[in-house]
């Protein structure tokens, strides 16, 4: 595991068609991104689609987050997007199908216990996110 980026936050650089790495137009700092490819790892963040990006909604943020990343998030490949409500405690999950389009939301609850399809393996216990 490689930390980088400033302050614990990573910066995301995500190309649109025709653009070089180190001038790509959309650069986003999500709450949680997962990155399997060191290729794509720079000492200043990233460059391309991680595989996992996790976004806490804020009331200011709610159709930023829920419509705007998402088909931002799809149209450049992120294989799973969760969007996390902790007022409703609930949690979005977003997952790319073989069409490159994300298929149905599947909605999960305090209760929930979820496999990230993008890092097999890796399991989250939704309610160990309210302690």
């Amino acid at each position: 595991m490689r930390e980088i980026g400033a302050g614990g936050r990573i910066l995301a650089r995500l190309r649109e068609e025709g653009e070089h790495e180190d001038r790509a137009s959309t650069v986003l700092q999500p709450d949680v991104l997962v990155v399997s490819d060191d290729a794509k790892l720079r000492d200043d963040g990233m460059v391309g689609a991680p595989d996992f990006i996790a976004e806490v909604l804020c009331p200011l943020s709610i159709l930023n987050d829920r419509v705007e990343k998402r088909d931002l998030y799809e149209r450049h490949g992120v294989t799973e997007y969760w969007v996390i409500n902790p007022v409703s405690r609930t949690t979005f999950v977003h997952r790319l199908g073989s069409d490159g389009k994300y298929g149905e939301i599947k909605t999960l609850d305090d209760t929930s216990v979820e496999e990230l399809s993008s890092i097999p393996g890796v399991t989250i216990r939704l309610s160990q996110l309210w302690l």
